[in-house]
């Protein structure tokens, strides 16, 4: 998982740093951070994202190729 599809996620669920990072029982500076890449998404960190929201690899990829299809017709 990379920065830029942990901030997808969040701003998909419009969620703010805090209420996400709250959801995530993690800091909010962390969010920043990791959204920054000033630090890396653990595998802990990246478990418990896919537990919030009920995601796995599959629907991470196609999460991925929907940002791709929007971006595509900016």
């Amino acid at each position: 998982m990379t920065a830029e599809q942990l901030r997808l996620i969040r701003l998909m669920n419009g969620m703010t740093q805090r209420a996400f990072a709250d959801h995530l029982n993690v800091s909010r500076p962390l969010i920043t951070m990791i959204e920054l890449n000033e630090r890396v998404i653990t595998e802990r960190t990246k478990r418990r994202i896919y537990e919030a929201f009920g995601l796995n690899d599959e629907k991470l990829k196609q999460l991925e190729k929907t940002r791709e299809l929007i971006e595509g017709w900016q």
